[in-house]
């Protein structure tokens, strides 16, 4: 390089210089004139910090009484409903208990009438062999009345026979006394 051209360079950047050096000053100015509000932005920033931080402890408080409340509610509930269940299965004990107790009748109650069946079953067959045997032994003493019957008609006949025969024979004897 010649020196006209380092001198041109050179000069070139010293424009260059020249013009960022203008360009920091304009920016420090802008830099120092938005100071003033970044303070204010950072005092308001806090502000609004410390407000959002008490906010947010008042939510987080809300919040913890609320779950404490939702905690105390659930305790309950979760009491109530132990307690329903312990008497639901008390009911449940109660009811199996009562049925098993209601079977076991039913059992006796339908052993007891199968009994009684059986009972009648039997006395109905002995009173029908004691009517069987009535009948039988009636007509037995139907035909034994009927045969002395017969009986005692000839026997009668004979009697009368025997009788008249006599009485005849006693009349000739007093026809012959006469």
């Amino acid at each position: 390089m010649t020196d006209d051209e380092l001198r041109a360079l050179v000069a070139s950047n010293a424009q260059a210089i020249s013009e960022t050096r203008a360009i920091t000053d304009s920016n420090a100015r802008a830099i120092a004139a938005n100071a003033s509000a970044i303070a204010e932005l950072r005092v308001t920033t806090a502000q609004q910090g410390e407000q959002m931080l008490e906010g947010v402890s008042e939510v987080v408080a809300m919040v913890g009484e609320l779950a404490a409340q939702q905690e105390a509610r659930q305790a309950e509930s979760d009491q109530r409903f132990n307690n329903l269940l312990a008497d639901a299965r008390a009911d449940r004990q109660r009811a199996d208990q009562n049925h098993a107790e209601a079977m076991q009748r039913f059992d006796h109650l339908r052993a007891d009438a199968q009994a009684d069946r059986e009972r009648a079953d039997q006395n109905h067959a002995e009173a029908m062999q004691r009517i069987d045997q009535a009948l039988a032994d009636a007509r037995a003493d139907r035909e034994r009345g009927d045969r002395d019957r017969a009986i005692n008609e000839m026997e009668h006949r004979a009697f009368r026979e025997t009788f008249q025969t006599l009485l005849a024979e006693v009349s000739r004897i007093w026809q012959r006394l006469a």
